[in-house]
């Protein structure tokens, strides 16, 4: 399949570095730019990269909570409402999740979040595009890895915190060792163990970060104004975008608010989010 390329768009974007601490401009207004410039079938593309916010909009809604507004999901509060009665129109992985929830079924044995979250995965690692496919899958197993490391040294229940079906999954699941036999195929292993071992919560999301940097920037090293490149800009914006707002007051409340909840439940995410 022939590539679009971007070369205006691309050629104006800025530069961003990994220790960058200011967003450069609000991401609504860089998904609207998007929007315009993007052929159709690659803004579909883009749209993918936002719905982990529709995923969290969907599970608060299922469970009466106040979902959280955010003016970059794809779908309106009030159009996931709608769908809970028939979905539809949802991605299918979503109308799947609705079905399964409103007959009282359960695809996988977890929590309905990281039910859904793999179902969510599911869906994007059989995305037609190389890119997309490539990503969620590294991030589908940096989650799983740090779950995993989270299960074994706070003795949780490893088998309902990894998701996906992936041989990556499977070794987590199985393996009784230190780096779960996973170290030799993946050199980024050592790296996520050697962040665990610190003392300093904020270094260690700092280094799982960089390392998600690093990999987007391997992915598209010869890719200059494909929509490969227009990806990787986005999900570094949403890292910084993420940064950004711990570095106020704020912000930093919340962080230590959720590690504090995180210490005395028990329940480990994978990462924090925001």
């Amino acid at each position: 399949m022939l590539k679009n390329n971007y070369y205006c768009l691309i050629a104006g974007l800025p530069e961003l570095l990994a220790d960058d601490k200011k967003i450069p401009f609000d991401l609504k207004d860089f998904k609207e730019e998007l929007r315009i410039y993007l052929a159709e079938e690659d803004f579909k593309i883009v749209e993918l990269f936002f719905l982990e916010k529709d995923n969290k909009n969907l599970l608060a809604l299922m469970s009466k909570n106040e979902p959280k507004e955010s003016n970059t999901s794809n779908f309106s509060l009030a159009f996931i409402e709608e769908q809970l009665k028939e979905p539809e129109t949802l991605p299918p992985y979503m109308c799947e999740f609705i079905e399964n929830h409103n007959n009282e079924v359960k695809k996988y044995d977890v929590s309905e979040e990281n039910e859904l979250t793999w179902m969510f995965y599911d869906y994007l690692t059989n995305i037609d595009n190389s890119f997309v496919r490539s990503w969620f899958e590294f991030d589908m197993n940096l989650r799983n890895l740090t779950s995993g490391l989270n299960c074994k040294k706070y003795n949780l229940n490893i088998e309902r915190e990894v998701i996906g079906n992936n041989s990556f999954a499977h070794s987590i699941r199985s393996s009784n060792v230190k780096d779960f036999g996973l170290s030799i195929d993946y050199d980024f292993v050592e790296r996520v163990i050697s962040l665990f071992e610190k003392e300093d919560l904020i270094e260690k999301e700092r280094g799982l970060d960089l390392l998600k940097w690093e990999f987007l920037d391997e992915k598209t090293t010869f890719e200059y104004f494909s929509l490969d490149r227009v990806l990787s800009f986005l999900i570094k914006l949403m890292i910084i975008n993420r940064w950004s707002k711990l570095d106020n007051e704020s912000g930093k409340k919340v962080f230590y608010e959720l590690v504090e909840k995180l210490r005395n439940s028990f329940e480990f995410s994978e990462e924090f989010k925001v």
